[in-house]
């Protein structure tokens, strides 16, 4: 949760305190849903169902983020990389202001992103860039050159590519303003081949994006932040 302090009157000190929902960018003056959360709207397929009902819906989301903490720190370590910075495999990853052990599955992963740049001779041109429209917003993890053709790529740490991994990059590819040759979905940590990479092309289905964003703005009416007046210090 994003948080916004503004003194509205310093005699008195009451601050106005806004918070922001992180499933919403802030561009501009602008709230706009996040790409990620619309594609929460995309139905869900037999096999993910099954999933639920075979672990239970606390179990599956206790299992999900664990996931989900797992691929972030994998995708913040890989800008570090595109950025220059030098990673130590035995020093706690500071993410959002907290450390985190680099697990050797983290490691694997990273070596794989490392082993996957070098042997395709990447060229970056952005690396965790805000794309956005008048709709929508969302954060691609890179955009780069491999044999003279631009890419944009985001990174995995699934066995699988979803659906919702291809509408997500058709969406960035839509909201990029420069041209994009291929998209596709680069899996990390991947241990179906020897590499333990995966690059995956993928084709272009924004149509189908479009049709989530209908559904999450039927059943959305959320405000993205909440604003209320505080003291800015109290005592008894």
């Amino acid at each position: 949760m994003k948080k916004e302090v503004r003194l509205v009157d310093e005699k008195s000190g009451i601050v106005q305190i806004t918070t922001e929902d992180e499933r919403f960018y802030k561009v501009g003056e602008l709230y706009l849903p996040s790409v990620t959360w619309v594609l929460s709207f995309v139905y869900k397929d037999k096999y993910f169902i099954e999933w639920v009902a075979k672990n239970g819906i606390q179990e599956s989301e206790n299992i999900k983020n664990a996931k989900g903490l797992h691929g972030s720190i994998v995708h913040s370590i890989a800008n570090d990389l595109l950025l220059g910075n030098s990673i130590i495999y035995t020093d706690d990853y500071i993410l959002n202001g907290r450390g985190y052990e680099i697990t050797p599955s983290i490691w694997e992963a990273v070596l794989s992103f490392q082993r996957w740049y070098k042997e395709n001779n990447v060229e970056l041109i952005h690396s965790e860039i805000l794309v956005h429209d008048d709709k929508t917003a969302g954060t691609v993890d890179l955009i780069c050159r491999i044999n003279d053709e631009t890419w944009l790529i985001d990174f995995k740490t699934s066995k699988s590519v979803f659906l919702t991994h291809k509408i997500q990059v058709s969406a960035y590819k839509r909201m990029y303003k420069d041209k994009i040759d291929k998209i596709g979905i680069l899996q990390l940590g991947y241990n179906l081949n020897k590499k333990g990479f995966k690059l995956t092309e993928v084709e272009d289905c924004v149509n189908l994006f479009d049709s989530a964003y209908n559904f999450w703005e039927h059943e959305t009416n959320e405000k993205p932040y909440k604003q209320k007046d505080y003291p800015l210090s109290i005592k008894l």
